[in-house]
């Protein structure tokens, strides 16, 4: 464990999520001395006016309908403030008290504190296998152990899922331990090495802490964590009425439900994120702490980095830095909501926002930047590098590369993350230094050092790594948990989608050629009419099954969604085993056809432009075939 600190600029939320507004209220610790009490409330008010100023401000420049904030001040006191309406509920003003807000992926910070809460009293180790301890699942270990301290890094090497983590109907929702076992994502890395951030981990995770104690993992966390921190409105329950409290019931419409909670499905309060905040600033204030003051400690230290002038992972924080202070983070994102949570343990300073509306995720970073200019100070270490030499040591490589979620994929996810996701490109300037293109987003790079680089404005460093086999990465800092992967020439989208569409057409002549034919009743004049109708067939079968497969494919998609309601994007649709079977009947066909097409060559059958028309078929399915496997959409899904 590398407890260095960070110095680069701040890190973009992992991810963003949850939202609300209205009244105030003030909770935390209390002073004893005169002094430290008038201190006390003299931060608070400073505190609570600057909330106030800054939100409101906020509610009239941006597109929000409310928003929920929490801020923890060095003094120890905890802020809470709601502004504006609940969720779809205009007539109920965001109490942060009461109003309910879905905070996604900052669940994963509570799982891991409850995670970190069995290795403080003993029940399990950091270094212990998470396999050692599960009863109800399995991992996949194929390139080796996973250790449990690998699971709140990010760290385990499993690729990421896009199956398996939401459904749209809150009776889809699955028990853990379900969506844990299906889909398993396979291990394609060795543990410790890469960064690869999932909701799976915190999955397995939430798993654990119920397969060691012998209870739920909500029941878990209600009692020994919300309990004893006073976080009485915070749930794990799917679709809790209170998030949408202006309208009794609608909270089982809203289309989008967790299916892993310890990841991304929990509703909290301001005041009671407020209250998980000052646990882990403060926590020698807790009359009931729910761990001692050293795990708190290991918690914040660093635990993973792919760089010691990259910042990394603290257990279940992604670690980022304003000036020379080190900070802490995690953001979320639902459809609805938009959240962040950020804290300077040094200082003792934390804030928590969450905001929904449009414009959530500009009010959000809006809110988080002005605490930070305010409580941590302004941002010293974004300068430019300026025109340093470039180092003679390496040539940056010019190529496409992608995110890892799409080249680690083993299933037809691939396909799913490539639509959700963007390329980056890298280009070399005729000065020689290197520039990256991200959908319509180019920086320019300086190197600093061997596989190293810093952009021009000083914004962000970038990552240059290499595997023993010769696969290249990119790491940015500023999206340290999502690597990019060098795709070769003939990975490329533009490549792949030209050459797919010459093999469509090609494939199509030929079955517009065999349908006219057989119209016509015209064969070809071979005395052999075994040789003539046998080579026919498989040509058809090489060229049909393409279109079949489409066909099939959306037939399958389309009644699937409107007889299950689920998204291909959640579950596997029933018999999509069906159209994935299609390429295993081509491969077939075009294993015959390339036999007759080596016969014809070889024995100088038919003429030279239907030998020729022949092998074009052939080729072509080969090329689709490839494409197809390449794409994991051949054979049984998994």
């Amino acid at each position: 464990m590398n407890t260095r600190t960070t110095r680069r600029g701040l890190l973009g939320s992992i991810g963003a999520a949850c939202a609300a507004s209205a009244a105030g209220d003030v909770v935390g610790a209390s002073g004893t001395a005169t002094t430290q009490r008038r201190r006390r409330a003299e931060t608070t008010q400073n505190g609570a006016a600057f909330v106030d100023d800054t939100v409101e401000r906020l509610l009239s420049e941006l597109d929000i309908d409310g928003a929920a904030v929490s801020l923890v001040t060095g003094a120890g006191e905890t802020i809470a403030r709601g502004y504006g309406q609940a969720y779809r509920s205009p007539d109920t003003p965001m109490d942060p008290s009461q109003t309910l807000v879905e905070i996604g992926s900052i669940s994963k910070a509570i799982t891991w504190t409850a995670l970190m809460q069995l290795v403080d009293r003993g029940r399990i180790a950091v270094d212990d296998a998470v396999a050692d301890h599960l009863t109800s699942v399995t991992v996949p270990q194929h390139h080796g152990q996973v250790k449990l301290w690998h699971l709140p890094t990010h760290t385990p090497g499993f690729e990421a899922r896009v199956r398996g983590d939401k459904v749209g109907d809150p009776t889809d929702v699955r028990p853990l331990a379900e969506s844990v076992r299906h889909p398993t994502p396979a291990q394609v890395r060795p543990p410790g090495e890469m960064m690869v951030y999932t909701n799976w981990a915190a999955a397995v995770a939430g798993q654990l802490v119920s397969d060691v104690t012998g209870d739920s993992f909500p029941e878990y966390v209600d009692r020994q964590v919300f309990e004893p921190l006073g976080m009485t409105e915070s749930t794990f329950e799917t679709a809790p009425a209170a998030l949408v409290p202006g309208e009794p019931g609608s909270a089982d419409d809203l289309s989008w439900y967790s299916d892993v909670p310890p990841a991304s499905g929990m509703c909290s309060t301001a005041a009671d994120m407020g209250r998980f905040l000052h646990a882990h600033l403060h926590h020698g204030d807790a009359s009931e702490p729910i761990m001692s003051s050293g795990a708190y400690d290991d918690m914040h230290q660093e635990w993973f980095s792919p760089h010691e002038r990259i910042r990394g992972m603290a257990f279940g924080f992604a670690e980022s830095s304003r000036g020379d202070t080190r900070l802490l983070e995690h953001g979320g994102s639902t459809p609805r909501f938009s959240s962040k949570i950020v804290f300077a343990p040094a200082l003792g300073v934390g804030l928590f926002v969450s905001a929904h509306g449009r414009e959530s995720p500009a009010a959000v970073n809006a809110v988080e930047d002005a605490f930070l200019d305010r409580f941590v100070g302004s941002d010293t270490d974004t300068e430019p590098p300026g025109e340093r030499p470039q180092s003679g040591e390496q040539q940056a490589p010019a190529g496409q590369f992608r995110p890892v979620y799409v080249t680690d994929s083993t299933t037809y996810d691939k396909v799913l993350w490539t639509a959700t996701t963007q390329s980056l490109d890298v280009t070399i300037g005729t000065d020689g230094k290197m520039i990256t293109t991200i959908g319509s987003t180019e920086h320019e790079w300086i190197q600093i050092e061997p596989d190293l680089y810093q952009r021009s404005d000083g914004g962000d460093t970038l990552l240059l790594e290499s595997t023993e086999d010769g696969t290249e990465y990119i790491i940015l800092e500023s999206r340290m948990v999502v690597p990019y992967e060098r795709v070769s020439w003939i990975e490329q989208y533009d490549v792949q989608i030209a050459t797919a569409a010459v093999a469509m057409l090609v494939s199509l002549l030929s079955i517009l050629r065999l349908s006219a034919q057989s119209v016509r009743g015209v064969f070809e004049t071979d005395p052999d009419r075994t040789w003539s109708s046998r080579p026919r067939w498989a040509e058809a079968v090489s060229a049909g099954w393409p279109f079949a497969f489409v066909l099939t494919l959306v037939s399958t998609l389309v009644a699937a969604s409107a007889v299950t309601g689920i998204s291909v994007g959640d579950r596997a649709p029933p018999g999509i085993q069906v159209p994935l079977s299609i390429p295993l009947i081509g491969a077939i066909g075009t294993v015959v056809a390339v036999a007759y097409a080596a016969h014809a060559w070889r024995e100088s059958r038919w003429s030279l432009a239907d030998r020729l028309r022949y092998s074009g078929v052939v080729a072509s399915s080969t090329v689709l075939l490839w494409l197809c496997d390449y794409w994991n959409l051949v054979g049984v899904v998994v």
